[in-house]
C-alpha cells in the first residue's frame, strides 16, 4: 500500500491566518472557489489583498446584466479587496470592483489597478486616493481579449513592464497561445497614449522529448512538436536586461522569453524553455532590494512520474490530475538569475494530498516574507479548487538563503 502522508506541521511558517472563506455556493447553487489572490502594502502600512470568487472547475459560463459571459474563468463576481490594519491578523472587505481580475500596486504614494473586464476582456487601470476604498472609473488601455493572474511586474526609470496573455485571434476560440508585454509610463498612467504594447509570441511546441510519463503511459512519438500554452507570465530585471517567464503547462518547464524596449519600439523574442522545479504551475516572482536575490513559491510534487507508487491511489479522494498536479506542499525559492532556483524550505505542507496551497502571492515586509495564498482545505472539492484565502509569515526570511555568489551581489 501507498504510504500514508505525513500530518500537517507549521514548517517555516507559524501556522496561518485566514483572510477570507469563499461562500459555499452561488445565488444559482453552483460551488465557488477562490481565485486571483494579490497581497499588496499600503503607503500607511495596512495590508490590501485582493481576490474573487469564482464557479468552481464544473461550471465557467454565467449569465449577468443580459449577458452570457461565456469564457473560461469569467468571474462574475467581482474583484473584492480586503484590508488588515494589524499586520494581518484580522481582514475587513473595503471594496468590489466590477473586474475579471486585477494588480494593486504602489508608485510614489498612490494605489492604482492594473486589470481585466469581465470575461478576460480588455486591458483597463483606475486609480484609489484613499488606499482602496473608492476608485476612479476604470480607463480602457487595450481592448480585445487579454489576461494574466496577478504575477510579478517590473518598474524600470518610472516604466511598469507586466506580461500579458492573449489569444492569437484576440478571442476565445483562439487558445491561449499567445503572449506579449506591456508597458506603461507611471508619470501619467491613466492616460492611454501612456502605455505601449509588444508584439505577439505564439507559444512555439513542446519537443516531446521534453514529455515525461510515469511508466506504462504512452509517450509521444520521439522529434515530434506537441501544442501548449502560456500562462502566468511574470517579468523580470537583472544587469540592465528584462525578461519575460511563463508557465508552460509542462512538468517542471517555464518559458523564456527576452524584452527589448529601445527606439520606440517594445519587442519580445523566444528564447528557450528552461527547467524549474515546479515550474508547471503558477510563480509570482519578486526581488530582495537589499539583497538582490528573486524570492518566488513553487508547489513542487513529491513523485510526479509516481516511481514509488504513492500517487496511485489519489483519484477518489478529492485528488484530480495526474500526480505531477500535487499542490500540498508550498515551497519558498530564491535565485540569483530568476532561472536557477534554490529550495529556502516547505511554508506549508497539508496533511491531505488533495489539499492546496497554491498561486501564492509574496510581499517582503521588513524581514519577514508573507504568502497570501489560494488554499483549499477542509471541504475543498479538490486541490485545485481554492475555498479560501489564507496568509502565511516566513519569519527573518533571509536568513534561509546562503550566499549564492562569493561576496554577494553588486
Amino acid at each position: 500500500m501507498p504510504p500514508t502522508p505525513h500530518p500537517s506541521r507549521p514548517a517555516l511558517a507559524d501556522g496561518w491566518v485566514d483572510v477570507v472563506k469563499a461562500p459555499s455556493h452561488d445565488d444559482l447553487g453552483t460551488p465557488l472557489i477562490i481565485d486571483d489572490v494579490t497581497l499588496t502594502e499600503l503607503p500607511s502600512g495596512a495590508l490590501l489583498c485582493g481576490y474573487t470568487f469564482n464557479r468552481d472547475s464544473r461550471e465557467r459560463s454565467y449569465p449577468r446584466d443580459g449577458v452570457n459571459h461565456d469564457f473560461q474563468w469569467s468571474n462574475p463576481f467581482q474583484l473584492r479587496l480586503a484590508r488588515s490594519d494589524d499586520d494581518g491578523a484580522t481582514w475587513h472587505e473595503i471594496a468590489a470592483l466590477d473586474l475579471n481580475m486585477g494588480f494593486p500596486f504602489v508608485y510614489e504614494g498612490r494605489l492604482y489597478l492594473l486589470g481585466n473586464r469581465l470575461g478576460r476582456r480588455d486591458v483597463v487601470i483606475c486609480a484609489s486616493d484613499d488606499e482602496g476604498r473608492t476608485w476612479t472609473d476604470p480607463v480602457t488601455l487595450f481592448e480585445g481579449g487579454y489576461w494574466n493572474t496577478p504575477a510579478g511586474t517590473v518598474i524600470v526609470d518610472g516604466v511598469l513592464y507586466r506580461g500579458m496573455g492573449t489569444p492569437t485571434d484576440l478571442s476565445w476560440g483562439g487558445g491561449w497561445n499567445a503572449i506579449c508585454v506591456i508597458a506603461g509610463d507611471l508619470a501619467n498612467p491613466l492616460d492611454p497614449a501612456s502605455w505601449r504594447m509588444s508584439n505577439p509570441v505564439v507559444y512555439p511546441g513542446t519537443p516531446s522529448e521534453l514529455i515525461h510519463r510515469a511508466p506504462g503511459v504512452d509517450v509521444p512519438e520521439p522529434g515530434t512538436l506537441l501544442p501548449g500554452h502560456w500562462l502566468e507570465a511574470n517579468v523580470v530585471e537583472l544587469a540592465g536586461a528584462l525578461r519575460l517567464i511563463a508557465v508552460t503547462r509542462q512538468q517542471n518547464l517555464v518559458g523564456v522569453c527576452s524584452i527589448t524596449d529601445a527606439d520606440g519600439e517594445l519587442r519580445l523574442d523566444f528564447d528557450c524553455l528552461y527547467p524549474v522545479p515546479g515550474g508547471h504551475a503558477k510563480m509570482f516572482i519578486i526581488r530582495d532590494p537589499e539583497t538582490g536575490l528573486f524570492w518566488s513559491q513553487a508547489d513542487i510534487a513529491p513523485d510526479p512520474l509516481d516511481l514509488t507508487g504513492w500517487n496511485s491511489g489519489a483519484h477518489g479522494d478529492g485528488y484530480t490530475g495526474e500526480p505531477e498536479l500535487d499542490r500540498h506542499i508550498l515551497t519558498a525559492v530564491y535565485s540569483v538569475d530568476a532561472l536557477n532556483w534554490f529550495q529556502a524550505g516547505a511554508v506549508v505542507i497539508g496533511e491531505r494530498r488533495e489539499y492546496g496551497f497554491q498561486y501564492a502571492a509574496p510581499l517582503i515586509r521588513g524581514d519577514d516574507m508573507l504568502y497570501a495564498v489560494r488554499t483549499g482545505v477542509g471541504d475543498a472539492a479538490n486541490q485545485h479548487d481554492a475555498n479560501r484565502v489564507t496568509l502565511h509569515r516566513v519569519r527573518d526570511f533571509r536568513r534561509l538563503a546562503h550566499e549564492l555568489v562569493p561576496g554577494g551581489l553588486r
